[in-house]
C-alpha cells in the first residue's frame, strides 16, 4: 500500500507497510494504490510540479507477491495470478513514464524484480550505498521478463555490460557498483542522506516550472528550424567513437538508435500541424527528422537532403541504396519536399505561412494526431504508437 503527500510542489509517494521488514510487495492491492496515487498526483500537477517514490523500512519493493500468487492451491492457478501481476504492473510502469512531471525513485532499501523495475520508471534514481541492492531475481526463480520490464531495460540502461550483468548473471548490485553502470543517479550513506537528496533534487527539477500538461491548443502548429549551415548532420559518430573500443562505438550507437525511436514517434504524435524548416544539411537521422514533420520546406540553394546509411520507390531507392546528396529542387520534384526557396528568410516565412494557415482551421489537436498515424500505419506499429478512434465535439 501508499501514501500520498505533498510538500509544496512535491507530492511524495511512500511505499508504507506493517513494520520495518515489510517487503512492499506488488499484488493487486498494492498496485491498485499506487496506480490511484500517480494518477492522484497527475490530476494535481502544475508548472514546477515533481514527485518521490521512497518507501518505509528496509525494502524499497522485494517485487511481486508471490505468496498471493502460491496461495491459489495449484500450479495452474498460481500462473494465472503471476501473469495477473505482469498485466496489472504494465500499466503502472506506464503512468509513472507518462507522468506531467520529474519523478525521483529514493531507494532506501531493497529494490528486487518488479521493485527494480519500479524504481527504474522514474527519470532518476537515487539509492543507499551501504544497505540498498539492486536485484533482477528472474533467471534464479525461473521467470521471464515481461516485454515491457525488457523494453524499459533496454532503454534505461545504456551499457548492454549491465543490462547482461543485471539479467543474465541476476547480480546484486549495491550503491557504489549501481553508480558505475550508470543505474543510479547518486548513491549514499544513509535513508537521512538519500531523503535529502531525492528531495533537493526534486526541488531543482521542479523549479524549472516546466510545463505539467501538454500546452497545445486548437490553432497550434509546430516549425522546426535551425541556426547555420545545418539542419542537423545526423547522430553524433564522434561521441560513439570516443568510446575508444569498436564494441564500446557500437555500444553507443545501437544507444542513440534507440534513443532517436522516441523522438520520431514523439513527432508522429504531436497534437498538431508540423513543419520542418530546412535551412542546410539534414543528413542521415536528420533527414529522418525532418521527415517525421508533415511538411517539409527547404532551400533551393544550400540545403542538401542525405541518407549516408545506404513518395515513389524511386525516391526511396535513390535515398536509401545510392545515398544521393538532394538539393532543393530535386527534392520537389521526388516529392521530398513541400517547396523550395532561394534564402533562409524565404524558408522561415514560406514555414510560418504554412504553420499559421493549419493553425488557423483550428483542428482539434487529439483527432489531427490520430488522423496522421493512420496515414502511416506500419511506421505507427514499429514505434509502438497506438492508433485510436476520437470524436472531437468541438464541432458537433
Amino acid at each position: 500500500m501508499c501514501t500520498l503527500e505533498k510538500h509544496g510542489d512535491i507530492f511524495v509517494l511512500t511505499l508504507t507497510g506493517s513494520s520495518n521488514v515489510d517487503e512492499h510487495r506488488l499484488g493487486p492491492s498494492a498496485i491498485d494504490s499506487i496506480l490511484s496515487a500517480i494518477a492522484q498526483a497527475k490530476a494535481e500537477a502544475t508548472p514546477g510540479s515533481a514527485l518521490i517514490t521512497t518507501s518505509h523500512g528496509k525494502f524499497f519493493s522485494n517485487g511481486f507477491d508471490l505468496a498471493w500468487a502460491q496461495a491459489a492451491g495449484s500450479r495452474t492457478g498460481a500462473r494465472e495470478r503471476l501473469h495477473y501481476m505482469f498485466k496489472s504492473f504494465r500499466p503502472l510502469v506506464a503512468a509513472m513514464m507518462d507522468l506531467p512531471m520529474p519523478t525521483v525513485a529514493a531507494v532506501n532499501g531493497h529494490a528486487a524484480a518488479a521493485g527494480f523495475i519500479l524504481a527504474l520508471s522514474h527519470d532518476y534514481v537515487v539509492m543507499r550505498r551501504d544497505k540498498g541492492v539492486l536485484y533482477m531475481s528472474e533467471v534464479d526463480i525461473g521467470l521471464t521478463l515481461p516485454d515491457y520490464c525488457a523494453a524499459l531495460f533496454r532503454e534505461k540502461v545504456g551499457s548492454a555490460t549491465a543490462r547482461r550483468d543485471a539479467l543474465l548473471r541476476a547480480k546484486k548490485i549495491k550503491g557504489e557498483e549501481a553508480l558505475r553502470m550508470g543505474l543510479v543517479e547518486a548513491a549514499y550513506d544513509s535513508e537521512e542522506q538519500v531523503a535529502e537528496a531525492s528531495m533537493r533534487l526534486g526541488k531543482q527539477l521542479a523549479g524549472r516550472k516546466w510545463a505539467a500538461k501538454a500546452e497545445a491548443t486548437p490553432g497550434s502548429a509546430l516549425i522546426t528550424t535551425s541556426h547555420g549551415k545545418f539542419f542537423s548532420n545526423g547522430l553524433d559518430l564522434a561521441w560513439a567513437q570516443a568510446a575508444g573500443s569498436r564494441a564500446g562505438a557500437r555500444e553507443r550507437l545501437l544507444y542513440m538508435v534507440e534513443s532517436f525511436r522516441p523522438v520520431v514517434a514523439a513527432m508522429m504524435d504531436l497534437p498538431m500541424p508540423t513543419v520542418a524548416a530546412v535551412n542546410g544539411h539534414a543528413a542521415a537521422a536528420g533527414f529522418t527528422l525532418a521527415l517525421s514533420h508533415d511538411y517539409v520546406i527547404m532551400r533551393r540553394d544550400k540545403g542538401v537532403l542525405y541518407m549516408s546509411e545506404v513518395g515513389s520507390a524511386t525516391a526511396r531507392r535513390d535515398v536509401l541504396l545510392r545515398a544521393k546528396k538532394i538539393k532543393g529542387e530535386e527534392a520537389l520534384r521526388m516529392g521530398l519536399v513541400e517547396a523550395a526557396y532561394d534564402s533562409e528568410e524565404q524558408v522561415a516565412e514560406a514555414s510560418m505561412r504554412l504553420a499559421k494557415q493549419m493553425a488557423g482551421r483550428k483542428w482539434a489537436g487529439e483527432v489531427y494526431a490520430e488522423i496522421r498515424k493512420s496515414l502511416y500505419p506500419d511506421l505507427c506499429g514499429v514505434l509502438g504508437l497506438d492508433i485510436r478512434a476520437v470524436v472531437s465535439n468541438s464541432k458537433l
